[in-house]
């Protein structure tokens, strides 16, 4: 029977021994972890080797984060990748697919050493331009050149613009046209306001040509007519202002209560001669 507990603390010995400072043990449910009660495990993953200088004027790191499984490593362990500095997460998701591929290979076998070697050569061609992951598609929907686009633009967001004499003068030139804009355009409603307002003489016209049409209406007007005083009024609107039609329509009920008045003392006299 394999006593896979034993494997697993002679491979985290043997790991130690090796990787040294770029090993270490970690909270299992804190921020480097995998939330698992069980232990977990962080590779420091560089593109170089100890000896070697660093490919990126920045250095870029990512993290192997690891716990064995109960049966590792007859079944997979659980693992995750993440950047520490630089690394983008389309290039992430890209060296994970591989080295799930590559844990079906080495089952049966300690593979952590292997997978870090793994992921070193992985990162070393990405950051050497060797290999392009920037149409991959993360788990959001976005390619790597969408997300290093958004990330420029979130950090000239949080920087701001620098305030110089150069930066404000252009500002405050700028600020200065938008005003003398602004006022031109109130300038010009102004003046049209002004073109279609009346003047006093257009308007005394108007009002003296109502007055004349009322007194046309009343010469025209005569009891007892057939007339049609609705659509005569309707007609009247149109062609003059509410006033003139006030002034009809008043002498309209005035000419109708005189007539009635008439009619009853017509009636009066009727019934004193009898």
């Amino acid at each position: 029977m394999t006593d896979y507990a034993m494997e697993q603390e002679m491979e985290i010995e043997a790991l130690e021994a090796i990787m040294m400072e770029d090993f270490k043990e970690v909270d299992g449910q804190g921020p480097d972890g995998l939330d698992v009660d069980t232990r977990c495990f962080l590779i420091t993953v560089a593109p170089k080797d100890a000896d070697e200088e660093e490919p990126t004027e920045i250095p870029v790191r990512l993290a192997l984060v690891f716990t064995h499984t109960p049966n590792y490593p007859d079944e997979p362990p659980h693992f995750k990748l993440r950047s520490i500095r630089g690394v983008r997460d389309a290039d992430l998701k890209a060296m994970k697919q591989k080295l799930d591929a590559e844990v079906q290979d080495n089952l049966g076998m300690a593979m952590m050493y292997t997978l870090a070697q793994s992921a070193k050569e992985q990162l070393r061609a990405i950051v050497c331009g060797e290999v392009d992951n920037s149409n991959t598609v993360n788990e959001d929907g976005k390619t790597a050149a969408q997300e290093e686009e958004e990330r420029r633009k979130e950090a000239a967001r949080k920087a701001g613009t620098p305030v110089t004499k150069e930066t404000w003068t252009a500002w405050f030139e700028r600020f200065q046209a938008e005003r003398l804009l602004e006022k031109a355009k109130l300038s010009t409603t102004t003046d049209i306001r002004k073109q279609s307002r009346p003047s006093g003489r257009n308007f005394f016209e108007h009002r003296t040509a109502a007055m004349e049409g009322k007194e046309e209406l009343e010469e025209d007007f005569e009891l007892g007519s057939d007339f049609d005083d609705e659509e005569l009024l309707d007609e009247f609107l149109l062609e003059n202002d509410q006033d003139a039609l006030g002034a009809a329509q008043r002498l309209h009920h005035d000419q109708l209560e005189d007539s009635e008045e008439e009619e009853e003392e017509d009636g009066d006299e009727d019934d004193e001669d009898k």
